[in-house]
Protein backbone atom coordinates (compact mmCIF):
# COMPACT_ATOMS: atom_id res chain seq x y z
CA UNK A 1 0.00 0.00 0.00
CA UNK A 2 1.23 3.27 -1.11
CA UNK A 3 1.71 5.51 2.17
CA UNK A 4 2.49 8.98 0.11
CA UNK A 5 -0.52 11.72 0.26
CA UNK A 6 -1.44 13.41 -2.91
CA UNK A 7 -2.51 16.76 -3.03
CA UNK A 8 -4.90 18.71 -5.61
CA UNK A 9 -4.44 22.38 -6.36
CA UNK A 10 -7.71 24.46 -7.28
CA UNK A 11 -7.09 26.82 -10.10
CA UNK A 12 -10.73 28.14 -11.42
CA UNK A 13 -13.83 27.63 -9.66
CA UNK A 14 -16.13 28.37 -11.98
CA UNK A 15 -19.04 26.95 -11.38
CA UNK A 16 -18.09 25.67 -7.96
CA UNK A 17 -17.68 28.78 -6.00
CA UNK A 18 -18.97 27.50 -2.50
CA UNK A 19 -17.64 24.48 -2.90
CA UNK A 20 -13.58 25.18 -4.40
CA UNK A 21 -11.38 28.46 -3.24
CA UNK A 22 -8.71 29.41 -6.13
CA UNK A 23 -5.14 28.12 -5.27
CA UNK A 24 -6.03 26.27 -2.57
CA UNK A 25 -4.39 23.03 -2.10
CA UNK A 26 -7.00 20.00 -1.14
CA UNK A 27 -5.64 16.51 -0.07
CA UNK A 28 -6.80 13.85 -2.42
CA UNK A 29 -8.31 10.71 -0.58
CA UNK A 30 -7.46 7.25 -2.46
CA UNK A 31 -10.20 5.75 -4.75
CA UNK A 32 -9.11 3.03 -6.86
CA UNK A 33 -11.92 2.78 -8.62
CA UNK A 34 -12.60 6.64 -9.20
CA UNK A 35 -8.43 6.78 -10.41
CA UNK A 36 -9.00 3.86 -13.02
CA UNK A 37 -11.82 6.10 -14.16
CA UNK A 38 -9.37 9.28 -14.06
CA UNK A 39 -11.04 11.08 -11.52
CA UNK A 40 -9.96 12.14 -7.81
CA UNK A 41 -11.68 12.60 -5.20
CA UNK A 42 -11.16 15.03 -3.03
CA UNK A 43 -13.30 16.93 0.04
CA UNK A 44 -14.39 20.30 -0.89
CA UNK A 45 -15.33 23.33 1.76
CA UNK A 46 -18.94 22.16 2.57
CA UNK A 47 -17.11 18.64 4.02
CA UNK A 48 -18.24 16.56 1.81
CA UNK A 49 -16.34 14.02 -1.06
CA UNK A 50 -15.84 15.52 -4.71
CA UNK A 51 -14.87 13.83 -7.62
CA UNK A 52 -12.92 15.60 -10.19
CA UNK A 53 -12.25 14.55 -13.58
CA UNK A 54 -8.83 14.67 -14.77
CA UNK A 55 -6.25 13.49 -12.53
CA UNK A 56 -3.82 12.42 -15.67
CA UNK A 57 -4.64 15.63 -17.90
CA UNK A 58 -3.96 17.58 -14.68
CA UNK A 59 -7.09 19.82 -14.71
CA UNK A 60 -11.08 19.46 -14.43
CA UNK A 61 -13.34 21.33 -12.62
CA UNK A 62 -11.27 23.36 -11.28
CA UNK A 63 -8.45 20.83 -9.84
CA UNK A 64 -5.18 20.50 -11.11
CA UNK A 65 -2.94 17.15 -9.78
Amino acid sequence: MNTKKKFAVCINNKDYEASLIPRKIYEIIPDERAERDDFVRIVDESGEDYLAIGSRTGFSNGIRV
